[in-house]
Formats: structure tokens, C-alpha cells, sequence
């Protein structure tokens, strides 16, 4: 038997509303369920046992890397998360531990310290570090050449066995070993429908156990002496000579299979001399922003993407912005179709959108050209979703202009968007009641297949829909996965009362959180 404390609980809670929900998906409004009935949730989860325990099968969603590539993300049920971040944060410390120091400025990524508070890893600037310490090492008289290399597919191919192993020998106490067998052995294996290989791939925690799984990758590499620098799946090794380079290529190459099952990612494994890895991999977005403008520079530097915080500028910063061309910005990042620079839109989308003075004056230049280039856009939906959720003050007109060309994607019965697009897209419609268009999304609900677009399309129309949209979504609910019916379970709150109490009485409803809905 094994069971969560009520510490251990309150600490995965509060990492999460710390981290967020999950990366690469919108925070579902379950979670707010979840946060208003906390005492009580808390409670039942304490009494579950986790060696007998079962996760409810969760959502996959598939998320575009680029225009030629996609990758899975994992939707959890809010309940799971819960119990997945604090199975981790038990093994945090004694994965920490084990891992280079990071006074060795080896390993930058996902770095935590001894009882760190309320979080997972923390930040510090890590990723600042690790791109300084890659142009330093790179600029050393004893490199002459750079050999960089990417692990092909890691979550989704991550080997549960050797993590197992990991967990159970970095462990430091009796309940940190008996963590290999509950978080792995069943719960990630149980997550990921009995398969062997795999651990979810969006939640904060699953950084951590990415991390646990390199220890051994990072010490080999370590002790043949080899001068490298990683972050999560990069590596990026300093050599002497262009055989050197291909050494440690194929040794990486060879440990990684031999050991974990993985392979190397051909199309991001090179070697390259190292002015070309410096003028190339290191020319950074802070400089090409700075060619306009050292305030641009600054935000990118200093503001993350999407706080909730007004960003104010002084008038020289705002005289700086006036002389900017952002529609030339915006039209240079999705020049060439094939290479879009999704960093500079997202940057340009997020950050600036913070700005009051840039949201008045220059909002309609990039609506017009984010809307006429969506189909070029959904690699950075996340992006196009948080950028159309900052706006306040819109007409109604001006809402449902947008709304429409929004949803335009969505209802083409031709060529529909991934689901990863919608998802964001509908995310804004669950956000606000001012979207409205409770017709088109009840559309989008009955004309699709997908279990992902059904769940966001039932949570939209829970926000702006009536009664009408409600019968619709409430009709599949027995046919539904399971995180299909939590967002059904919400949607039916549209039903006059005793209408909804009546039908909640036939329904078989289980699940911590599904009754509290």
C-alpha cells in the first residue's frame, strides 16, 4: 500500500499553480473545480492507494514542431497531474544529487536545489547561461570544431525500465525507492496503456524525470573526458579536430542506444567548424531585434512571453517604439514559408502585445497579417491564442470578425487544421463570454471525430452557449472518453437545474473531481 501525505499533496498543488498546468496545453477550467473544492479534493486523494490505483486514461494531442513534423502531448486529468507532480517532487532532491554539479557548467537544464519551494526546478536564468556558456566554450582556442547533436523522439521513446532503475538506485530513504515502483512501474506505465516506453509528454514534472534518465549519459560523456554542454535532449560537444568531433558523435551515438534504446536525430547532428557554429547556432534574436531598436532588444531579454503584468515604458522606450516598423518585422519572420521564424512571431505576438501603446497603435497590422497567414501559423497556436486573448476593449463587431476568421479553419470540411490549433483557438472562446458564436461552436462539435475538439468545443460552449448547445454536447456523454465527459459534465451546466439533477441521477458519474462538478 501506498499513499500520498497531505504535505505531499499540498506541495504538488502549489507547484503546480507555481509552473502552471501543463506545457503546449491551455489550463483547463477543471482545475479551477478542482482549486475551489481543494480541502475536499486533498482529502480523497490522501485515501487513494497508489499501488492499486488506476489514472483515467488520458488525452493525446498531437502539436505541430514545425510545417513538416508533429509530436504528442499528454492532457492529463487534472486528479492524475496531482498525483504525478507529487510522486516526482518525492524523488526531486535525490535525482538533483545525482547529477553533474552545476558548478561544472555542464548541464543547465531543469536545475533544482535542496528544498526548493513550491517548484519543481528553478529558473535563474538558466537557459541565458547555457547560450553564454556554449559562445564561450566555442570561442576557445582549443576548439576548432563543434559537433551537436539532438536524441531523437526522448519523451515518447524514454525507456520506463532504465528510468525505473534510476529512480530506485539515486533514491536515499525507503519512500524515494518505493517511487521506481509506484510513479513508474504503474503509474506512468498504466498513463501510457501498458506500453513499456514513454512518459507524458507536456506536464512539468515529466522535466525531471527527462533529466534522471541522462545521469548516466552525462557521466559517461563525463568520463571519457569529453568537453560538452546540454540542455534536456542537446548536447554540443568542443573539439580539437573534426575526428574528435565524429568520436564523440558515435560514442554518444552508441551509449545512448546500447543503454537506453535511443537514437540520434539526423537531421539535427552535425559537425561544424566553429566560426560557422558561432556565426550560425549564436547569432541570437536579442542582436537581430537590436538592429531596430535596443528597447526590442530588452523585452526579449527581460519580460517573459506572457505575463499578466502591463509592461510600461518610459518616453524614451516609447519614442524608440514609434520609429519601429512591426509590420516589416512581422512580414521578414513569414517571408519564407519553409524556414517561418516562429520565435520572432511568437515573440512579436506575446511580449509587444503587453504593451498598452503597441496594442492601440499597431494591434490591426497584426491582426490582418496573423489571420490571412493562419494555416502557416499553427506550430505557435499557443501563441496566436494568448495574443487574441490579451485584446479588451474589441467591438462586438470587431470580436466576431475575428471570431469568424478564427473558427474558419476549424469548420473546413476540406483540409481541417490539427487539433492542436483548435484546441488554443477554442481556448480563447473558454476564456471569455464575449466571443460568443455559440452556433459555430456547437458546429465544430457535431461535425468532428475528434475527441480533443469535442472536449474544447463543449467547454466553449459551456462559456457562450445556451440550453440548445448543451443538449447537443450532453447527448454523447455516455459514449465519451473520460476526459470528454468532464468537459460534457461542465457544459450541462447550461440545463435549467432540476433538468440537470434529473439527468446527473441516471449517469454512472465517479472520479474525485467529476463530483465535484
Amino acid at each position: 500500500m501506498f499513499k500520498l501525505s497531505d504535505d505531499e499533496i499540498e506541495r504538488a498543488y502549489k507547484c503546480i499553480q507555481h509552473h502552471g498546468f501543463s506545457t503546449l496545453i491551455p489550463d483547463p477550467p477543471e482545475w479551477q473545480d478542482l482549486v475551489s473544492n481543494w480541502g475536499a479534493v486533498k482529502e480523497q486523494v490522501s485515501n487513494l492507494d497508489l499501488d492499486n490505483y488506476l489514472p483515467t486514461t488520458p488525452m493525446r494531442i498531437f502539436a505541430p514542431k514545425s510545417r513538416y513534423n508533429l509530436r504528442v502531448v499528454t492532457h492529463l486529468h487534472p486528479i492524475d497531474l496531482l498525483i504525478y507532480t507529487a510522486l516526482v517532487l518525492i524523488v526531486r532532491d535525490d535525482i538533483e544529487n545525482a547529477r553533474i554539479p552545476t558548478s561544472k557548467k555542464t548541464v543547465f537544464s531543469y536545475r533544482s536545489k535542496q528544498n526548493l519551494e513550491n517548484q519543481l526546478y528553478h529558473g535563474d536564468g538558466a537557459y541565458q547561461k547555457y547560450k553564454e556558456e556554449l559562445l564561450k566554450r566555442a570561442d576557445m582556442v582549443s576548439c576548432k570544431y563543434v559537433a551537436i547533436a539532438d536524441i531523437a523522439d526522448f519523451f515518447p521513446r524514454l525507456y520506463q525500465h532504465r528510468l525505473e532503475n534510476v529512480i530506485g538506485t539515486v533514491a536515499t530513504d525507503e519512500r524515494s525507492e518505493s517511487i521506481a515502483r509506484v510513479l513508474i512501474q504503474k503509474f506512468v506505465r498504466n498513463l501510457s496503456g501498458g506500453a513499456s516506453y514513454g512518459i507524458p509528454v507536456g506536464p512539468y514534472a515529466s522535466r525531471n524525470l527527462a533529466e534522471a534518465l541522462l545521469i548516466d549519459v552525462d557521466s559517461a560523456l563525463q568520463v571519457k573526458r569529453f568537453k560538452f554542454v546540454r540542455w534536456v535532449d542537446d548536447f554540443t560537444f568542443f573539439c580539437r579536430s573534426d575526428t574528435e568531433a565524429q568520436h564523440c558523435l558515435f560514442y554518444l551515438s552508441q551509449w545512448l542506444f546500447e543503454k537506453h534504446g535511443l537514437t540520434l536525430q539526423s537531421a539535427k547532428t552535425r559537425i561544424v567548424p566553429k566560426s560557422k557554429f558561432i556565426a550560425d547556432n549564436l547569432k541570437t534574436h536579442e542582436n537581430k531585434l537590436e538592429e531596430h531598436g535596443k528597447v526590442l532588444k530588452d523585452l526579449w531579454s527581460d519580460i517573459s512571453p506572457y505575463e499578466d503584468e502591463k509592461v510600461e515604458l518610459d518616453a524614451d522606450d516609447r519614442a524608440e517604439l514609434e520609429q519601429i516598423n512591426f509590420e516589416e518585422l512581422l512580414q521578414e519572420a513569414l517571408r519564407n514559408k519553409d524556414e517561418i521564424d516562429y520565435d520572432m512571431i511568437s515573440f512579436l505576438l506575446g511580449r509587444l502585445s503587453l504593451i498598452d501603446e503597441f496594442k492601440d497603435e499597431w494591434r490591426q497590422t497584426f491582426v490582418d497579417l496573423v489571420l490571412s497567414n493562419i494555416e502557416h501559423l499553427y506550430p505557435i497556436s499557443d501563441s496566436i491564442a494568448r495574443f487574441f486573448k490579451s485584446f479588451e476593449n474589441l467591438t462586438k463587431s470587431e470580436r466576431n470578425k475575428i471570431a469568424t476568421a478564427l473558427l474558419k479553419p476549424v469548420l473546413s470540411s476540406k483540409i481541417p487544421p490539427p487539433d492542436y490549433y483548435t484546441m488554443w483557438i477554442l481556448s480563447v472562446f473558454i476564456e471569455s463570454d464575449e466571443w460568443k458564436n455559440a452556433t459555430k461552436l456547437a458546429k465544430v462539435y457535431e461535425q468532428t471525430h475528434s475527441e480533443v475538439v469535442r472536449r474544447y468545443s463543449a467547454l466553449a460552449i459551456e462559456k457562450n452557449g445556451t440550453r440548445s448547445e448543451a443538449l447537443l454536447v450532453q447527448a454523447s456523454y455516455e459514449q465519451a472518453s473520460p476526459m470528454l465527459q468532464l468537459a460534457i459534465l461542465r457544459a450541462t451546466r447550461l440545463l435549467g437545474k432540476d433538468e440537470r439533477k434529473f439527468w446527473l441521477r441516471k449517469q454512472l458519474v465517479n472520479g474525485i473531481l467529476e463530483k465535484k462538478i
